[in-house]
């Protein structure tokens, strides 16, 4: 270690410990389905099955802050699958000269899960976490078991645990064009993502901005009237 004025800094800072076994990711894939056209392609059916499984998946492991490194070292974790259906139907109920509306109906569903860590312990990246039977990075909080509107107290548990996935398990989409005279166009589309939770950055800001700020509302200390005079 060296001083420079008052502060002792050390005289080496480890950066990456590295990793001597990683090893290069490996993946295999099976996927079929089949796709039809019926009445003149005015009704389309497309369906396909994949499942996807990779190996030696490669990902940053954080180290305890007490051994001194500044960087995590990356580990292969055992193995990941990926499997799910797509799926798509269109119809063409009017096709003339004049006027076309087609109308095209899609979704697809998708299976995420960490089957084998490979001998690694499981481990939090930041607010999410790595662990064999769940989706890879899923969501792993304190989960919230009581809300005092009164006093504005929060209550939660005293151990961390899973809060949802990261990657939706459903995607759907209804989509339908309408074309006049084959040069004007009126294209309409609504998609939806299901089975899973997205950190909203916005509101976390919005709420905590006056827990940070020199006028904070202090709820402890408050009693309602006065928070909400304020």
């Amino acid at each position: 270690p060296y001083v420079v004025g008052a502060i002792i800094s050390p005289g080496a800072i480890p950066q990456n410990p590295g990793n001597d076994s990683l090893k290069a990711e490996r993946g295999t894939e099976l996927e079929m389905g089949f796709d039809a056209g019926l009445l003149n392609d005015r009704v389309g059916l497309e369906l396909t099955y994949f499942r996807k499984v990779d190996k030696n998946l490669i990902l940053q492991q954080p180290l305890p802050p007490s051994l001194g490194y500044s960087q995590n070292p990356y580990v292969n974790i055992g193995s990941l699958l990926n499997s799910g259906f797509e799926m798509s139907a269109t119809l063409v109920p009017v096709n003339t000269r004049s006027l076309t509306w087609d109308v095209r109906l899609g979704g697809s569903t998708l299976h995420n899960e960490v089957t084998d860590m490979g001998g690694i312990a499981p481990f939090n990246i930041g607010d999410n976490r790595v662990q064999e039977g769940y989706q890879v990075g899923f969501w792993w909080s304190n989960k919230i078991l009581n809300i005092d509107d009164a006093t504005g107290v929060v209550t939660v548990e005293d151990t961390l645990s899973f809060a949802g996935n990261v990657l939706p398990t459903f995607e759907g989409n209804v989509s339908t064009n309408v074309t006049l005279f084959r040069n004007f166009k009126v294209y309409a589309s609504l998609d939806t993502k299901r089975g899973h939770k997205v950190y909203n950055l916005t509101d976390y800001f919005r709420e905590t901005q006056l827990v940070r700020s020199a006028n904070r509302l202090d709820t402890l200390v408050l009693s309602r009237h006065e928070r909400l005079r304020r």
